[in-house]
């Protein structure tokens, strides 16, 4: 289940219709989405959100509203208005059908937690000293509008998309980056495709500056600054790690719930790493920052539910072991241990306690309880010493 308040509801009251399940200690989060929070965090620092106009909306008429138009417009400067122009078009019947359906139940979560965690992150490093300059916050926010701007242009305006499939064959896309042969559209419900907008952003640079160029295409509002460049460029790379990650847990018919606390622990050590990293400009060290908050956050809630830890010691190549050489204290260990001793018991009770075995009135022979008792009592240990230390 995703992190929405909803679901939490739907696990304290499902043990009314499933006795075995013990609600809020059996719950699975989605790994997926909580990475997903964790990067809508860090994209929020490069993001400016437009706002939709619906479908079909018709200016009631008055001579007024173009003059309001008009005055909005004089207010922002060219590149802004351009951006709203693009990004603010209506929205089809399909696509808002998709977004209402991928927000329903966690939307207003989602946005709750973003705000709040980038809050956090913002004052976190300005502690260190690690500040955002007003420019720098200004110029990252124009980042991924001019990249989705560009996506839109080159596939929906057939003299811009015929222009630029021409420029793709004169000017083939970096095959050290990706063979993209158009640039990558964005999916407000998947953080992903904005990896992919930012990838075949950069494969296909030559033929995007070479198009821009294109006096007639009035394209130049969408031109990159060179810190804008440099900011996607920084962006790309810190997506990567998480992108990898995120086509593990894609993967179908594999069971994945043993990777998840060993992933929360790679993105971790990749975030703080980031938000460490001087090399980088501050912006992406507090982005950085942000997506180490949340994903600590979720990590956290990995203690409400025994099933992560329980995989990890029952997962032949791991074990008890793993947590020992992964940082976990002993004392932590030691904990690990009894939680998954006591589950155990708790799934099956030892013999003693079930009825007819031990009881001194009953006949055994080498094929009755006592026999049986004691094959089990075997496995039993067995079992209890699987996890133990290699």
């Amino acid at each position: 289940q995703d992190n929405a308040t909803n679901c939490d509801t739907t696990a304290i009251h499902l043990p009314s219709y499933i006795p075995t399940f013990r609600g809020l200690l059996d719950r699975l989060r989605c790994f997926l989405h909580c990475v997903q929070l964790a990067v809508k965090m860090m994209l929020s620092f490069f993001n400016k959100q437009y706002k939709r106009k619906r479908a079909g909306a018709v200016h009631t008429g008055s001579s007024s509203a173009p003059t309001t138009s008009a005055s909005s417009s004089s207010a922002m400067d060219a590149v802004e208005a351009e951006l709203e122009e693009i990004l603010g078009e209506a929205e089809t019947e399909a696509e808002e059908l998709q977004r209402l359906l991928a927000d329903a139940g966690r939307g207003e979560h989602d946005e709750q937690i973003v705000k709040g965690v980038r809050e956090q992150a913002i004052r976190g490093l300005a502690a260190r000293g690690i500040v955002i300059p007003s420019s720098q916050a200004a110029a990252a926010l124009r980042v991924l509008p001019k990249h989705a701007a560009l996506a839109v242009k080159t596939r929906d305006q057939g003299p811009v998309r015929d222009k630029f499939d021409k420029l793709v064959d004169q000017y083939p896309p970096d095959p050290t980056i990706g063979c993209y042969q158009y640039i990558s559209p964005r999916n407000a419900t998947r953080w992903d495709t904005e990896h992919a907008l930012l990838m075949s952003y950069h494969a296909l640079r030559i033929a995007i500056e070479k198009l821009i160029e294109v006096r007639d295409l009035k394209l130049s509002a969408l031109r990159l600054t060179p810190e804008e460049w440099q900011l996607s460029s920084d962006l790309c790379d810190m997506l990567a790690p998480v992108h990898e990650v995120t086509k593990v847990f894609q993967q179908r018919d594999v069971p994945l719930i043993v990777d998840v606390i060993p992933a929360y622990n790679q993105l971790q050590r990749d975030f703080q790493a980031m938000a460490d990293c001087e090399d980088l400009p501050n912006v992406c060290r507090v982005a950085a920052y942000s997506g180490y908050l949340m994903t600590r956050k979720y990590y956290k809630r990995t203690d409400e539910c025994d099933a992560y830890v329980i995989s990890i010691v029952m997962c032949p190549d791991r074990k008890l072991q793993w947590f020992l050489e992964n940082g976990w204290s002993a004392e932590d260990v030691q904990h690990i241990t009894q939680k998954v001793v006591r589950r155990f018991y708790e799934m099956f009770p030892p013999l003693s306690q079930a009825p007819g075995v031990g009881s001194t009135s009953t006949a055994t022979s080498s094929s009755g309880p006592a026999s049986t008792a004691n094959s089990i009592s075997v496995s039993r240990v067995c079992y209890l010493n699987f996890f133990a230390v290699a």
